[in-house]
This record gives structure tokens, sequence and C-alpha cells, in this order.
């Protein structure tokens, strides 16, 4: 139960830090877009030259690249101050 307390004290600085610099933070925020966004796009140029690879259509792509960026944002709201810890 201790260490469930500093993981969540932690997760709270660690929210905090990102939220200090309001610049920072919508940069921050920008560039998530942008990368989202352009592999995205990436997805629509290949599919726009070749309808389905392998029996696999663009939104089933789609849907496991939704998921794949669900999971790293979910691991990083987590887990990406603890690289930080030992600072």
């Amino acid at each position: 139960m201790h260490l469930v307390r500093v993981f969540r004290r932690s997760l709270g600085a660690q929210l905090r830090a990102i939220l200090e610099y309001q610049a920072d933070f919508w940069v921050l925020i920008l560039a998530a877009l942008l990368t989202q966004g352009v592999g995205l796009l990436f997805i629509a140029t290949v599919f726009a030259r070749i309808p389905r690879i392998h029996g696999w259509g663009p939104w089933e792509v789609v849907l496991i690249f939704g998921m794949m960026v669900l999971a790293q944002g979910v691991a990083e709201l987590f887990a990406e101050g603890t690289w930080g810890l030992a600072s």
C-alpha cells in the first residue's frame, strides 16, 4: 500500500512538472498531434496506392494503429516520470 501512495505522489509531481510551463505543455500536445497525424497520413498514403495488404484494409490498420498509440500514451502517462526518479 505504501508503494501505491508513493506512486500516486510521484505521478502527481510528474503531472505538475509537465503543467508548470504552459508553452511547453502546448508544444508537447502539438507535437503529439502532429506525430499521430503523420502516422495516419502515412497509412492513408500506403492504402491509396495498395487497397489491401494481405487481406488487411485501411480501417483494420487504423484500428491497430489507434490501439498502439493508446497503449503508448497510457504507458508514458504512468511510467515516463520513473526515468527521472534517479536524478
